[in-house]
């Protein structure tokens, strides 16, 4: 009996987070997330993640600084994963982008598109997004500007809401959904 009243429980708080009912403060417009809740009970879903894993250089390790003679040509290419939680009020979307050309690729922007409503969506702390046109301008916050041949560069980050990804571009070229 115990049992089945913590389960009942444990439900009603996820459907009661899933509904708007948990403490989050929506995002300004000019992409400030909000910030996390220090609540223990409250599920706050996917935490938004970065990662960039440089092409290690001729000696086996990150190269730092940008070749002398590098005068190849980047190529950025992004691809993105989008999954709703069971709910459906949360969509966490990965975006990967690689450089497979042979030069650098000095920054980045991807723009995404959302269908429908999207209360809030939270970031790492490493990407900058705002809304511009009604769509979400990501790029990065101090890390990961400068790719090198070969490096890629993954973040996530959370919407909530209903809807989905209607479109992805990163400096101009479409992402491949994944």
């Amino acid at each position: 009996m115990r049992a089945a009243r913590a389960l009942a429980a444990l439900v009603l708080a996820a459907v009661v987070a899933g509904c708007g009912g948990s403490r989050h403060q929506p995002a300004s417009q000019f992409g400030a997330a909000p910030a996390p809740s220090a609540a223990p009970s409250e599920s706050a879903g996917p935490t938004p993640t970065f990662t960039f894993n440089p092409s290690p250089g001729p000696t086996g390790s990150a190269s730092p600084s940008v070749p002398s003679g590098n005068s190849g040509q980047g190529d950025l290419r992004a691809t993105y994963h989008a999954q709703r939680d069971v709910l459906g009020t949360r969509l966490n979307v990965t975006v990967t982008l690689s450089n497979q050309g042979t030069g650098d690729v000095n920054g980045w922007t991807v723009i995404v598109g959302l269908s429908s409503i999207n209360l809030t969506v939270s970031t790492p702390p490493q990407i900058k997004h705002e809304v511009k046109d009604g769509k979400l301008v990501f790029t990065p916050n101090g890390a990961g500007d400068l790719l090198h041949p070969g490096d890629e560069l993954t973040f996530s980050f959370t919407a909530t809401g209903l809807g989905s990804v209607t479109s992805c571009t990163a400096n101009g070229r479409d992402c491949v959904s994944a």
